[in-house]
Protein backbone atom coordinates (compact mmCIF):
# COMPACT_ATOMS: atom_id res chain seq x y z
CA UNK A 1 0.00 0.00 0.00
CA UNK A 2 3.09 2.22 -0.32
CA UNK A 3 2.52 5.73 -2.51
CA UNK A 4 5.00 7.91 -3.52
CA UNK A 5 7.18 8.79 -6.22
CA UNK A 6 10.06 9.31 -4.68
CA UNK A 7 13.73 9.17 -6.48
CA UNK A 8 15.16 6.59 -3.10
CA UNK A 9 12.17 4.77 -2.81
CA UNK A 10 11.05 6.15 0.54
CA UNK A 11 7.21 7.18 0.60
CA UNK A 12 3.96 7.08 2.73
CA UNK A 13 2.64 3.98 3.89
CA UNK A 14 -0.96 3.84 4.71
CA UNK A 15 -2.18 1.68 7.73
CA UNK A 16 -6.07 0.73 8.22
CA UNK A 17 -7.09 -0.74 11.07
CA UNK A 18 -8.46 -0.28 15.08
CA UNK A 19 -6.72 1.33 18.02
CA UNK A 20 -7.39 -0.42 21.04
CA UNK A 21 -6.34 0.55 24.48
CA UNK A 22 -4.41 4.04 24.82
CA UNK A 23 -5.76 6.55 22.10
CA UNK A 24 -3.25 6.50 18.86
CA UNK A 25 -1.34 10.46 19.42
CA UNK A 26 -0.22 11.69 15.66
CA UNK A 27 3.21 13.43 17.17
CA UNK A 28 4.33 9.94 18.93
CA UNK A 29 6.13 7.23 17.09
CA UNK A 30 4.25 3.45 15.93
CA UNK A 31 5.91 0.44 15.90
CA UNK A 32 4.61 -1.92 12.75
CA UNK A 33 6.23 -5.50 14.30
CA UNK A 34 8.83 -6.55 11.74
CA UNK A 35 9.62 -3.18 10.02
CA UNK A 36 10.47 -0.44 12.95
CA UNK A 37 9.35 2.33 14.25
CA UNK A 38 7.52 5.02 11.95
CA UNK A 39 6.53 8.48 12.49
CA UNK A 40 2.97 10.05 11.68
CA UNK A 41 1.70 12.35 9.02
CA UNK A 42 -2.03 12.63 9.64
CA UNK A 43 -4.89 10.39 11.25
CA UNK A 44 -7.77 10.05 9.28
CA UNK A 45 -11.25 8.10 10.17
CA UNK A 46 -12.73 6.68 7.11
CA UNK A 47 -16.24 4.83 6.91
CA UNK A 48 -15.65 1.69 9.48
CA UNK A 49 -16.47 -1.44 7.23
CA UNK A 50 -17.74 -3.16 10.22
CA UNK A 51 -19.86 -1.04 12.07
CA UNK A 52 -20.99 -1.92 15.27
CA UNK A 53 -24.69 -0.13 15.32
CA UNK A 54 -25.81 -1.18 11.99
CA UNK A 55 -28.73 1.53 11.43
CA UNK A 56 -28.91 3.05 8.01
CA UNK A 57 -27.99 6.57 7.28
CA UNK A 58 -30.75 9.61 7.21
CA UNK A 59 -31.87 10.27 3.95
CA UNK A 60 -30.69 13.77 2.61
CA UNK A 61 -33.00 16.62 2.80
CA UNK A 62 -33.72 18.52 -0.33
CA UNK A 63 -32.35 21.40 -0.52
CA UNK A 64 -28.75 20.51 1.16
CA UNK A 65 -26.38 19.50 -1.82
CA UNK A 66 -23.77 19.41 0.40
CA UNK A 67 -25.42 16.11 2.33
CA UNK A 68 -24.45 13.06 0.90
CA UNK A 69 -26.57 9.79 1.56
CA UNK A 70 -24.73 6.96 2.71
CA UNK A 71 -25.83 4.13 0.58
CA UNK A 72 -24.18 0.99 -0.65
CA UNK A 73 -22.60 1.28 -3.81
CA UNK A 74 -22.94 5.83 -4.70
CA UNK A 75 -20.48 7.48 -2.48
CA UNK A 76 -16.85 8.23 -2.88
CA UNK A 77 -14.91 6.24 -0.44
CA UNK A 78 -12.16 8.91 -0.56
CA UNK A 79 -14.58 11.86 -0.03
CA UNK A 80 -15.69 10.80 3.02
CA UNK A 81 -13.14 9.86 4.65
CA UNK A 82 -12.22 12.73 7.48
CA UNK A 83 -8.66 14.32 8.78
CA UNK A 84 -8.47 13.36 12.42
CA UNK A 85 -5.56 15.53 13.12
CA UNK A 86 -1.95 16.43 11.20
CA UNK A 87 1.58 16.07 12.56
CA UNK A 88 3.39 19.31 13.70
CA UNK A 89 6.81 19.02 13.07
CA UNK A 90 8.26 21.02 15.79
CA UNK A 91 6.69 18.75 18.72
CA UNK A 92 6.73 15.44 16.29
CA UNK A 93 9.30 12.83 18.46
CA UNK A 94 12.43 11.65 16.76
CA UNK A 95 13.51 8.31 14.67
CA UNK A 96 16.96 8.39 16.62
CA UNK A 97 16.91 5.54 18.48
CA UNK A 98 20.33 4.73 19.30
CA UNK A 99 22.89 8.11 21.12
CA UNK A 100 25.59 9.50 19.37
CA UNK A 101 28.80 8.67 19.71
CA UNK A 102 31.48 11.05 20.58
CA UNK A 103 35.12 9.56 20.44
CA UNK A 104 36.50 11.93 22.82
CA UNK A 105 33.86 11.50 25.76
CA UNK A 106 36.08 8.59 26.87
CA UNK A 107 39.14 11.00 27.38
CA UNK A 108 40.09 11.82 30.38
CA UNK A 109 41.49 14.99 31.49
CA UNK A 110 44.52 16.06 33.62
CA UNK A 111 43.63 16.52 37.54
CA UNK A 112 43.22 19.85 39.16
CA UNK A 113 45.52 21.43 41.69
CA UNK A 114 42.68 21.16 43.70
CA UNK A 115 41.93 17.91 43.27
CA UNK A 116 45.34 16.66 43.54
CA UNK A 117 45.60 18.46 46.88
CA UNK A 118 42.68 16.64 48.35
CA UNK A 119 44.14 13.72 47.48
CA UNK A 120 47.40 14.33 48.86
CA UNK A 121 45.68 15.08 52.68
CA UNK A 122 43.15 11.75 51.84
CA UNK A 123 46.76 9.91 51.26
CA UNK A 124 47.75 11.36 54.63
CA UNK A 125 44.81 10.80 56.64
CA UNK A 126 45.12 6.78 56.06
CA UNK A 127 45.42 4.84 59.16
CA UNK A 128 48.05 3.08 59.38
CA UNK A 129 47.55 -1.04 58.66
CA UNK A 130 50.29 -3.88 59.00
CA UNK A 131 50.15 -5.73 55.67
CA UNK A 132 52.76 -8.66 55.31
CA UNK A 133 56.04 -7.91 53.67
CA UNK A 134 55.81 -7.13 49.55
CA UNK A 135 52.11 -6.35 49.61
CA UNK A 136 51.49 -3.08 47.56
CA UNK A 137 49.02 -0.86 48.65
CA UNK A 138 45.99 -2.19 45.92
CA UNK A 139 46.23 -5.24 47.75
CA UNK A 140 46.39 -3.34 51.11
CA UNK A 141 43.08 -2.27 50.57
CA UNK A 142 41.57 -5.84 50.53
CA UNK A 143 43.02 -6.54 53.91
CA UNK A 144 40.87 -5.74 56.95
CA UNK A 145 42.19 -5.34 60.35
CA UNK A 146 41.25 -7.87 63.10
CA UNK A 147 39.45 -5.14 64.81
CA UNK A 148 37.20 -4.55 61.67
CA UNK A 149 36.54 -8.45 61.39
CA UNK A 150 33.39 -9.86 63.06
CA UNK A 151 33.46 -14.08 63.91
CA UNK A 152 30.60 -15.38 61.87
CA UNK A 153 30.61 -18.30 63.96
CA UNK A 154 32.23 -18.78 67.36
CA UNK A 155 30.60 -22.06 68.24
CA UNK A 156 31.91 -25.17 66.85
CA UNK A 157 29.78 -27.77 64.96
CA UNK A 158 29.68 -30.45 67.93
CA UNK A 159 27.39 -32.82 65.45
CA UNK A 160 29.81 -35.14 63.95
CA UNK A 161 28.95 -37.27 61.21
CA UNK A 162 28.12 -40.76 61.33
CA UNK A 163 30.50 -43.12 59.98
CA UNK A 164 29.01 -45.64 57.74
CA UNK A 165 30.21 -49.03 57.98
CA UNK A 166 30.10 -51.50 54.76
CA UNK A 167 28.08 -54.64 54.98
CA UNK A 168 28.88 -58.19 53.89
CA UNK A 169 27.95 -58.73 50.20
CA UNK A 170 25.42 -61.86 50.43
CA UNK A 171 24.89 -61.92 46.84
CA UNK A 172 28.10 -63.38 45.97
CA UNK A 173 26.99 -66.54 48.64
CA UNK A 174 23.42 -66.44 47.22
CA UNK A 175 24.94 -67.22 43.97
CA UNK A 176 27.14 -69.76 44.97
CA UNK A 177 24.26 -71.87 46.53
CA UNK A 178 21.78 -71.30 43.43
CA UNK A 179 24.55 -72.75 41.62
CA UNK A 180 24.05 -75.89 42.66
CA UNK A 181 20.90 -76.52 40.93
CA UNK A 182 19.68 -78.59 38.10
CA UNK A 183 20.54 -77.25 34.61
CA UNK A 184 16.66 -78.12 33.62
CA UNK A 185 15.63 -75.27 35.56
CA UNK A 186 17.95 -72.90 33.95
CA UNK A 187 16.74 -73.89 30.51
CA UNK A 188 13.06 -72.98 31.37
CA UNK A 189 13.81 -70.00 32.81
CA UNK A 190 15.86 -68.57 29.86
CA UNK A 191 12.73 -70.06 27.49
CA UNK A 192 10.46 -68.02 29.54
CA UNK A 193 12.48 -64.78 29.19
CA UNK A 194 13.21 -65.04 25.41
CA UNK A 195 9.29 -65.34 24.82
CA UNK A 196 8.56 -62.47 27.14
CA UNK A 197 11.21 -60.44 24.85
CA UNK A 198 10.07 -61.33 21.22
CA UNK A 199 6.36 -60.17 23.04
CA UNK A 200 7.60 -56.48 23.36
CA UNK A 201 9.96 -56.55 20.84
CA UNK A 202 7.88 -54.82 17.98
CA UNK A 203 6.95 -52.28 20.33
CA UNK A 204 10.39 -51.38 21.38
CA UNK A 205 11.52 -50.85 17.98
CA UNK A 206 8.34 -48.66 17.28
CA UNK A 207 9.52 -47.02 19.50
CA UNK A 208 13.33 -46.52 18.97
CA UNK A 209 12.37 -45.82 15.34
CA UNK A 210 11.16 -42.16 16.79
CA UNK A 211 14.16 -41.65 18.73
CA UNK A 212 17.00 -39.30 17.90
CA UNK A 213 20.30 -40.46 19.35
CA UNK A 214 21.62 -37.37 18.94
CA UNK A 215 19.34 -35.21 20.83
CA UNK A 216 19.53 -37.48 23.35
CA UNK A 217 22.62 -37.15 23.88
CA UNK A 218 22.98 -33.56 24.00
CA UNK A 219 20.23 -33.51 26.96
CA UNK A 220 21.90 -36.03 28.99
CA UNK A 221 24.91 -33.91 29.00
CA UNK A 222 22.71 -30.31 29.42
CA UNK A 223 21.34 -32.61 32.51
CA UNK A 224 24.84 -33.60 33.47
CA UNK A 225 25.68 -30.12 33.58
CA UNK A 226 22.44 -28.35 35.38
CA UNK A 227 23.14 -31.11 38.20
CA UNK A 228 26.99 -30.60 38.40
CA UNK A 229 26.20 -26.83 38.90
CA UNK A 230 23.29 -27.43 41.11
CA UNK A 231 25.82 -29.51 43.50
CA UNK A 232 29.10 -27.60 43.13
CA UNK A 233 27.75 -23.94 42.46
CA UNK A 234 29.93 -22.05 39.95
CA UNK A 235 33.05 -23.79 40.68
CA UNK A 236 35.70 -23.78 38.37
CA UNK A 237 39.36 -26.08 38.10
CA UNK A 238 42.41 -23.59 38.21
CA UNK A 239 44.40 -24.44 34.63
CA UNK A 240 47.60 -26.66 35.24
CA UNK A 241 49.19 -25.46 31.49
CA UNK A 242 48.70 -21.43 32.69
CA UNK A 243 48.69 -18.80 35.31
CA UNK A 244 45.57 -18.47 37.23
CA UNK A 245 46.57 -14.38 37.57
CA UNK A 246 46.61 -14.67 33.40
CA UNK A 247 43.47 -16.40 33.52
CA UNK A 248 41.34 -15.30 36.07
CA UNK A 249 42.95 -11.59 35.17
CA UNK A 250 39.04 -9.91 34.75
CA UNK A 251 37.93 -11.39 37.93
CA UNK A 252 37.76 -9.57 41.56
CA UNK A 253 37.01 -10.53 45.02
CA UNK A 254 34.60 -9.46 46.81
CA UNK A 255 34.53 -9.36 50.46
CA UNK A 256 30.37 -8.80 50.55
CA UNK A 257 28.37 -9.80 47.46
CA UNK A 258 25.49 -7.95 48.80
CA UNK A 259 27.16 -4.48 50.63
CA UNK A 260 30.95 -4.45 48.59
CA UNK A 261 30.84 -1.46 46.07
CA UNK A 262 31.06 -1.82 42.75
CA UNK A 263 31.33 1.02 39.82
CA UNK A 264 28.49 0.76 37.28
CA UNK A 265 30.60 2.83 35.55
CA UNK A 266 33.93 1.45 35.29
CA UNK A 267 35.12 -0.08 32.13
CA UNK A 268 32.13 -0.03 29.87
CA UNK A 269 31.94 -1.49 26.39
CA UNK A 270 31.50 0.47 23.19
CA UNK A 271 28.43 -0.96 22.92
CA UNK A 272 27.12 1.20 25.96
CA UNK A 273 28.06 4.25 24.10
CA UNK A 274 24.38 3.48 22.23
CA UNK A 275 21.99 3.32 24.87
CA UNK A 276 20.54 6.26 26.34
CA UNK A 277 20.51 7.14 30.10
CA UNK A 278 17.70 8.88 32.29
CA UNK A 279 18.36 10.90 35.58
CA UNK A 280 15.14 9.60 36.51
CA UNK A 281 13.57 6.86 35.16
CA UNK A 282 10.63 6.85 37.11
CA UNK A 283 9.96 10.42 37.26
CA UNK A 284 10.42 10.69 32.78
CA UNK A 285 7.92 7.81 32.99
CA UNK A 286 5.35 9.97 34.98
CA UNK A 287 6.23 13.03 32.73
CA UNK A 288 5.08 11.04 29.75
CA UNK A 289 2.23 8.72 30.96
CA UNK A 290 1.14 11.77 33.09
CA UNK A 291 -0.40 9.85 35.57
CA UNK A 292 -2.27 12.05 38.08
CA UNK A 293 -0.83 9.76 40.86
CA UNK A 294 1.78 10.19 42.98
CA UNK A 295 4.31 6.79 43.28
CA UNK A 296 6.89 6.13 45.85
CA UNK A 297 10.27 6.39 44.75
CA UNK A 298 12.44 2.83 44.47
CA UNK A 299 15.41 2.90 47.14
CA UNK A 300 18.68 3.42 45.77
CA UNK A 301 22.23 1.19 46.39
CA UNK A 302 25.43 1.98 45.67
CA UNK A 303 25.43 -1.06 43.00
CA UNK A 304 22.37 -2.81 41.73
CA UNK A 305 24.25 -6.21 41.83
CA UNK A 306 22.77 -9.35 40.50
CA UNK A 307 24.29 -12.58 40.20
CA UNK A 308 24.46 -14.42 36.11
CA UNK A 309 22.95 -17.82 36.51
CA UNK A 310 24.02 -20.55 33.78
CA UNK A 311 20.78 -22.23 33.43
CA UNK A 312 17.41 -20.88 32.97
CA UNK A 313 15.43 -22.47 36.28
CA UNK A 314 12.13 -23.39 36.46
CA UNK A 315 11.83 -23.17 40.20
CA UNK A 316 12.75 -19.48 40.39
CA UNK A 317 12.25 -16.24 38.55
CA UNK A 318 14.66 -14.98 36.49
CA UNK A 319 15.43 -11.23 35.08
CA UNK A 320 16.88 -11.25 31.35
CA UNK A 321 19.37 -8.06 30.26
CA UNK A 322 18.75 -7.33 27.04
CA UNK A 323 19.62 -3.88 24.57
CA UNK A 324 15.79 -3.33 23.62
CA UNK A 325 14.11 0.09 23.07
CA UNK A 326 12.67 2.02 26.14
CA UNK A 327 9.60 0.49 27.23
CA UNK A 328 7.82 1.72 30.43
CA UNK A 329 7.11 -1.24 32.85
CA UNK A 330 5.01 -3.37 33.41
CA UNK A 331 4.65 -4.39 29.40
CA UNK A 332 4.41 -7.95 28.67
CA UNK A 333 7.14 -9.67 27.81
CA UNK A 334 7.55 -13.32 25.82
CA UNK A 335 10.72 -15.02 25.43
CA UNK A 336 11.58 -17.53 22.27
CA UNK A 337 14.06 -19.45 20.71
CA UNK A 338 14.71 -19.94 17.65
CA UNK A 339 15.53 -23.71 16.21
CA UNK A 340 17.62 -23.95 12.96
CA UNK A 341 14.67 -24.46 10.75
CA UNK A 342 12.99 -21.35 11.55
CA UNK A 343 10.67 -22.30 14.06
CA UNK A 344 10.15 -20.53 17.60
CA UNK A 345 9.63 -22.08 20.88
CA UNK A 346 7.96 -19.99 23.66
CA UNK A 347 10.45 -20.67 26.64
CA UNK A 348 9.37 -18.00 29.03
CA UNK A 349 6.65 -15.11 29.74
CA UNK A 350 7.34 -12.32 32.10
CA UNK A 351 6.95 -8.31 32.49
CA UNK A 352 9.59 -5.87 32.21
CA UNK A 353 11.01 -4.93 35.23
CA UNK A 354 12.99 -1.48 34.43
CA UNK A 355 15.48 0.68 32.04
CA UNK A 356 18.61 0.92 34.17
CA UNK A 357 22.21 1.10 32.04
CA UNK A 358 23.40 1.23 35.94
CA UNK A 359 22.14 -2.69 36.02
CA UNK A 360 25.68 -4.73 37.31
CA UNK A 361 25.41 -8.04 36.16
CA UNK A 362 28.34 -10.16 37.89
CA UNK A 363 29.74 -13.42 37.00
CA UNK A 364 30.84 -15.57 39.55
CA UNK A 365 32.97 -18.23 39.44
CA UNK A 366 34.72 -20.35 42.68
CA UNK A 367 38.35 -21.85 43.40
CA UNK A 368 38.49 -24.59 45.44
CA UNK A 369 41.19 -26.12 47.59
CA UNK A 370 41.88 -28.52 49.88
CA UNK A 371 43.16 -28.81 53.30
CA UNK A 372 45.72 -31.69 54.42
CA UNK A 373 47.29 -30.66 57.53
CA UNK A 374 45.09 -28.74 59.65
CA UNK A 375 46.28 -27.13 62.76
CA UNK A 376 44.04 -25.13 65.56
CA UNK A 377 43.32 -22.22 63.45
CA UNK A 378 45.40 -22.79 60.10
CA UNK A 379 45.55 -25.06 57.51
CA UNK A 380 47.76 -26.01 54.36
CA UNK A 381 45.44 -25.92 51.23
CA UNK A 382 46.74 -27.30 48.48
CA UNK A 383 45.04 -28.10 44.90
CA UNK A 384 43.63 -24.37 44.43
CA UNK A 385 46.67 -22.68 42.86
CA UNK A 386 49.84 -24.76 41.32
CA UNK A 387 52.82 -21.99 41.54
CA UNK A 388 53.36 -19.56 43.94
CA UNK A 389 52.65 -16.28 41.82
CA UNK A 390 49.34 -16.83 41.87
CA UNK A 391 49.14 -17.23 45.71
CA UNK A 392 51.16 -14.05 46.25
CA UNK A 393 48.42 -12.55 43.69
CA UNK A 394 44.95 -13.68 44.77
CA UNK A 395 46.47 -13.29 48.55
CA UNK A 396 44.35 -10.10 49.01
CA UNK A 397 40.93 -11.99 48.68
CA UNK A 398 39.38 -13.45 51.21
CA UNK A 399 38.60 -17.29 51.68
CA UNK A 400 35.56 -18.97 53.28
CA UNK A 401 34.55 -22.64 53.33
CA UNK A 402 31.52 -24.99 52.95
CA UNK A 403 30.88 -25.28 56.71
CA UNK A 404 30.39 -21.54 57.31
CA UNK A 405 34.54 -20.29 57.94
CA UNK A 406 36.18 -17.50 56.67
CA UNK A 407 39.90 -16.28 56.79
CA UNK A 408 42.75 -15.47 54.08
CA UNK A 409 45.92 -16.58 53.05
CA UNK A 410 48.98 -15.80 55.40
CA UNK A 411 51.94 -17.07 52.86
CA UNK A 412 52.80 -19.59 50.29
CA UNK A 413 55.03 -22.30 51.25
CA UNK A 414 57.21 -23.87 48.33
CA UNK A 415 56.92 -23.25 44.40
CA UNK A 416 53.75 -26.18 43.75
CA UNK A 417 50.96 -24.16 45.04
CA UNK A 418 50.46 -25.02 48.67
CA UNK A 419 49.83 -22.32 51.16
CA UNK A 420 48.93 -21.55 54.36
CA UNK A 421 45.97 -19.84 55.76
CA UNK A 422 44.01 -18.72 58.96
CA UNK A 423 40.94 -18.86 59.45
CA UNK A 424 38.79 -17.34 62.22
CA UNK A 425 37.79 -20.80 63.70
CA UNK A 426 38.82 -24.75 63.79
CA UNK A 427 38.43 -25.86 60.83
CA UNK A 428 37.59 -29.98 59.73
CA UNK A 429 38.74 -32.14 57.81
CA UNK A 430 36.06 -32.87 55.53
CA UNK A 431 35.32 -29.09 55.03
CA UNK A 432 36.49 -27.74 51.66
CA UNK A 433 38.10 -24.15 51.27
CA UNK A 434 36.83 -21.88 48.05
CA UNK A 435 37.85 -18.51 46.81
CA UNK A 436 35.05 -16.29 44.90
CA UNK A 437 35.80 -14.15 42.06
CA UNK A 438 33.68 -12.06 40.44
CA UNK A 439 33.64 -9.84 36.89
CA UNK A 440 31.08 -7.98 35.37
CA UNK A 441 29.41 -9.01 31.99
CA UNK A 442 27.58 -7.36 29.75
CA UNK A 443 24.66 -8.51 27.07
CA UNK A 444 25.30 -8.97 23.55
CA UNK A 445 24.12 -6.17 20.93
CA UNK A 446 21.83 -8.48 19.33
CA UNK A 447 19.12 -5.87 18.77
CA UNK A 448 17.23 -5.87 15.08
CA UNK A 449 14.08 -4.20 14.90
CA UNK A 450 13.22 -6.10 11.48
CA UNK A 451 12.10 -9.84 13.04
CA UNK A 452 11.69 -12.80 10.60
CA UNK A 453 8.09 -13.76 10.60
CA UNK A 454 7.59 -17.08 12.30
CA UNK A 455 6.82 -20.37 10.39
CA UNK A 456 3.30 -21.73 10.65
CA UNK A 457 3.26 -24.27 13.42
CA UNK A 458 3.28 -27.61 11.83
CA UNK A 459 2.17 -30.68 13.98
CA UNK A 460 5.45 -32.99 14.04
CA UNK A 461 5.73 -36.60 14.33
CA UNK A 462 8.60 -37.00 16.18
CA UNK A 463 7.28 -37.05 19.48
CA UNK A 464 4.24 -39.35 18.53
CA UNK A 465 3.76 -42.00 21.45
CA UNK A 466 2.97 -45.11 19.78
CA UNK A 467 -1.00 -46.63 20.02
CA UNK A 468 0.28 -49.61 21.26
CA UNK A 469 3.33 -48.64 23.46
CA UNK A 470 3.10 -49.70 27.15
CA UNK A 471 3.46 -46.71 29.79
CA UNK A 472 4.73 -49.32 32.73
Amino acid sequence: MGSGGAPMGLGTLRVSGYVRGCPLQVDRLVHISGFGDFQLSQIDAPIDPLPLNSMTARPAKPGKEGDVGMQDGGVDEVASVRVLMKADPARRESLQAEAEVDPMDGEQTWSSDTELLEAEEARKSKRVMKVPKGTSDYQATWIVDEEDEVSTDDEEDDAMMDESIDGEDLDSQVDAASGCGSNEYEDDEDEEELNSTSDKGGSDQRYDEHMDEAEEGEGLKRYREARANEMFPDEVDTPLDQSAKNRFQRYRGLKSFRSSPWDPMENLPADYSHIFQFQSFERTRRRILAEAAQEEEGAWWAANKHKLERFLRVDAPTVVSVYAPITFPTAGVLLFRQREDGMQDLVGTGSLLSCDPQHVVLKRIVLSGHPFKINRRSAVCRYMFFNRDDILWFKPVELRTKWGRRGHIKEALGTHGHMKCVFDSQMRSQDTVMMNLYKRIYPRWTYDPYVPLPLPWVKGEGTRVPDDFDME
